[in-house]
Parts: structure tokens; sequence; C-alpha cells
């Protein structure tokens, strides 16, 4: 989360000083529209990386899930077992 926060804060910060170059009257026009698209191209990137985080956590809570059943499974299986093997009365 403090990570996701320092991207968004780099951002708006890259974002920032590049509008405000590009307002300045200067022949470095070229370096502020750059600017920009630095801050384009990194918002992508936390987007992705966004993205990313959240189909691993959905993967992890799957697998979580599916390792969970196989355990109930196994001791399912086992109880069924043990209940055949005992002796009538």
């Amino acid at each position: 989360m403090m990570q996701r926060n320092l991207e968004r804060h780099d951002l708006q910060r890259t974002a920032q000083e590049a509008a405000i170059a590009s307002k300045k009257p200067t022949p470095n026009t070229r370096f502020a529209k750059a600017g920009l698209v630095v801050a384009g191209l990194q918002r992508q990137a936390a987007l992705i990386r966004h993205e990313f985080a959240l189909q691993n956590l959905s993967y992890l809570r799957n697998r979580q899930l599916n390792s969970e059943q196989w355990f109930r499974l196994a001791n399912s299986s086992s109880t069924a077992g043990l209940v055949t093997l005992t002796p009538a009365n």
C-alpha cells in the first residue's frame, strides 16, 4: 500500500513538473513534452503492476482454497477408510 502511494505521489509530481515546464516559454518545449510522455508511461507501468498484483492475489487465493479442498478430501477419504475397516460387532 505504501509503495502504491509512493508511486502515485511520484506520478503526480512528475506530471506537475512537466505541466509547469510546458507553460514556460523556453526553447526546451521538447523536454517538457518528453516529460509528459514519461509521466504517461510511468502511469501505465503503475497500472500494469497493479493489475498484476490483483491477478497474483486472485491466483494465490484460489490456490489456497484448492489446497484446503484437497486437505478436506484427504481427511474425509481417510475417515471413510477407517469406517469400512472397522469390524462389525
